[in-house]
């Protein structure tokens, strides 16, 4: 993307990686992430599926 490349469903937006709309999280920040996700006052204590639910409408990484 960087260098001009076409990569089927990923674009940069203000210089983000975004795959189909969502920002995409890199390897290093994803357990953060999902602490966050599912320890965070402002969502609440949720469960797993709960949890990859509020993660897959704002975030994309392989496997979510």
């Amino acid at each position: 993307l960087l260098d001009g490349q076409h990569v089927p469903d990923f674009h940069l937006q203000d210089d983000l990686l975004c795959h189909l709309g969502h920002l995409f999280v890199p390897s290093s920040e994803r357990a953060k992430m999902i602490w966050e996700a599912h320890y965070s006052r402002a969502v609440g204590h949720f469960g797993v599926e709960k949890t990859v639910a509020v993660l897959q409408k704002y975030f994309y990484w392989p496997n979510l």
